[in-house]
């Protein structure tokens, strides 16, 4: 049976607070000074790049409350190597883990999600797996394991879904617009060969 995801309480209007306030200037330093200057981006910029040009972190300030403001993502911003609206690693106070946040205070997740949780889940799904299997080997019976992959869920679901989900379990309109405008006509490049 199918875990009813959306059985829950209404989030609380301080979470939505949360979720759609404004950047902070010194958020963005901080988060700009815990960023390696390793990996370049799709045009070359590192997060160093970023330090040096915009030290107090005033233009990208100003530049995400725009965005936010505007409820549109720039179209030079959906050129990517890969988007993630999900932590999978790093600060769990990074403000590209809003969503996610907000997501998990709400809970607003299936228990059945294992994955980009703040918890290690894929144990207990392991743990259920292998007690299952000993209690077959144990009463001589059969069981039947199916394995299923979502490659590549977020292409897979039609983003019209993915925006009814989302506000059937109220996020806030801004939010959604957000997601959508970050949606409309993203293009990702694949680098074959240097």
């Amino acid at each position: 049976m199918w875990p009813d995801v959306f059985n829950h309480d209404d989030p609380t209007s301080l979470s939505k607070l949360e979720l759609i306030e404004v950047f902070d200037r010194k958020e963005e330093v901080r988060k700009l000074k815990s960023k390696s200057s390793t990996s370049p981006g799709l045009y070359g910029l590192t997060y160093g790049d970023l330090r040096k040009a915009n030290p107090g972190a005033f233009i990208l300030t100003a530049l995400f409350n725009a965005v936010g403001r505007l409820e549109v993502v720039p179209g030079c911003w959906k050129d990517s190597n890969r988007i993630g609206l999900l932590h999978k690693k790093g600060p769990k106070s990074d403000i590209a883990d809003r969503v996610n946040t907000w997501a998990v205070a709400n809970r607003r997740y299936s228990t059945s999600q294992k994955g980009l949780l703040p918890y290690e889940g894929c144990y207990e799904h392991n743990f259920v797996l292998k007690k299952t299997i000993q209690q077959a080997k144990r009463d001589k019976g059969e069981v039947v394991v199916p394995w299923l992959e979502l490659a590549s869920a977020f292409n897979s679901v039609p983003h019209s879904s993915i925006h009814r989900a989302l506000e059937h379990h109220g996020m806030p309109a801004i939010i959604r617009d957000l997601i959508d405008s970050l949606y409309k006509d993203t293009r990702t490049k694949v680098r074959t060969s240097e």
